[in-house]
């Protein structure tokens, strides 16, 4: 199972109501803002951000063994991700460990999205004003 905790690597396969996939989650990662967490998606082939505690409550274990291969099979890959998730948020691996947490880190929330839904409130139509109540 996945421990963000830990200086291991983790993988487990996310269940959502959209699918199953594989997450895994690496120490060299950076550290996310408070009550979330970055895990590499495989269907999407790139690093998200999630909710911790949503996205825990949705995790399944996977055997060891199978867990060990998983990790060796996308090593690669969750490098290439992992790399054009810093260049994204302006880090080097170097920085990655000192992320702010804080307001600047959650300004770049809108670059990513996650299996739990948890979205801005951008719906595309940026520049163009709300409806109103008013028919005046």
């Amino acid at each position: 199972m996945i421990n963000i905790k830990s200086k291991s690597t983790g993988c487990a396969k996310l269940v959502t109501s959209s699918g199953e996939s594989v997450v895994v989650h690496r120490p060299d990662f950076p550290e996310a803002p408070e009550g979330k967490v970055y895990l590499y998606h495989q269907q999407r082939d790139e690093v998200l951000q999630y909710v911790f505690e949503l996205v825990y409550a949705l995790l399944q274990e996977i055997p060891a063994a199978e867990s060990k291969k998983i990790i060796k099979t996308l090593d690669k890959k969750i490098d290439l991700a992992l790399k054009q998730f810093m260049q994204k948020l302006g880090l080097s691996r170097s920085t990655a460990k000192a992320l702010p947490t804080t307001a600047s880190a959650e300004k770049n929330d809108h670059s990513t999205e996650t299996d739990t839904h948890e979205r801005t409130d951008d719906n595309g139509f940026e520049g163009i004003p709300p409806l109103s109540d008013n028919y005046d």
